[in-house]
């Protein structure tokens, strides 16, 4: 019979993680300090409140912000950064990008569990980039152009899943012209809603702009307010609600759109949004085949 135990731990342990070390949390220290660095290890540790031991190396580890501000490189100098993890959780923080102007923070794996800001934070009018391979949305991921004037974020993802809704936003407060611009490569298994809507007590202009032709069947579009939708694009979503109405199943094109919601599209617009049903069924499935076929053909 101790045979048969010490056979059955020795299969259980070969099951468990080697080491708990793997993962670690970010805690609050220099979460007030321009440093916080994504990619230093001094603010990550092994325990929660600054116990255990920090990692030794980026690469190979996975981190948890924890509640707290983590910034993608820590300063305004340089110019893109990299994160060196094999994954970051914004676990109820802040992602501050803090990058120059046209630089890129790039994360292969990252995933929201908690109200995330996404955020310009360099007070300077530039563009940046946040480039994901994987982005997992579990919970509200607010992206907030919040700082300096004429300023834009690029979101690139190649793929997004998760049921958590991405709203956009800009709270600086001072009337300048800014943007958010999302591409998405792969969103079949994303159902969470994007909602723009402008900041209650703010004069900011912004724009939500797309990329490519987004194809989001699980989600809706849900835009009101003052901020508009530079539509350059053919977009498509489960679901259309434009200054509270609901838009029936169809495909409405830049005209349309911008007759009938001029407050919301920036003249000049070329593009179009179509609406499919939610959840679709396996014969609207084959039409979509044949029409993003058609597409092809036709672009």
């Amino acid at each position: 019979m101790k045979k048969t135990y010490l056979t059955f731990a020795i299969v259980l342990a070969g099951l468990l993680p080697a080491s708990a070390d793997d993962f670690f949390r970010q805690t609050d220290a220099g979460n007030n300090s321009t440093g916080n660095n994504w990619n230093d290890t001094g603010n990550y540790f092994s325990q929660p409140g600054s116990g255990g031991t920090n990692p030794t190396q980026m690469t190979g580890n996975d981190f948890f912000n924890a509640g707290f501000n983590v910034r993608a490189s820590g300063g305004n100098s340089a110019s893109s950064t990299t994160f060196a993890g094999d994954s970051l959780n914004l676990d109820g923080g802040s992602l501050l990008l803090r990058v120059g102007d046209g630089g890129t923070a790039t994360v292969a794996n990252l995933t929201s569990d908690g109200t995330t800001i996404l955020s310009n934070d360099n007070n300077a009018s530039i563009t940046m980039t946040l480039a994901v391979n994987t982005f997992t949305n579990n919970e509200l991921t607010l992206f907030n152009a919040n700082t300096g004037t004429d300023t834009g974020i690029f979101v690139d993802i190649d793929t997004l899943v998760g049921s958590g809704g991405f709203e956009f936003v800009s709270t600086a407060g001072n009337g300048a012209q800014r943007f958010v611009e999302l591409s998405v490569l792969d969103a079949t298994g994303f159902s969470g809603d994007l909602t723009w809507m402008d900041d209650p007590g703010n004069n900011d202009a912004v724009q939500l702009r797309f990329g490519n032709d987004l194809v989001m069947e699980g989600s809706s579009l849900i835009a009101a307010g003052d901020n508009q939708i530079n539509l350059d694009q053919d977009v498509t979503f489960g679901g259309l609600s434009l200054d509270g109405d609901t838009l029936a199943v169809g495909t409405y094109d830049f005209a349309f759109l911008n007759a009938n919601y001029d407050s919301l599209f920036v003249d000049g617009g070329s593009g179009s949004i179509t609406v499919v049903p939610e959840p679709a069924t396996g014969a609207l499935v084959l039409g979509g085949l044949g029409l993003l076929a058609w597409r092809r053909r036709r672009g």
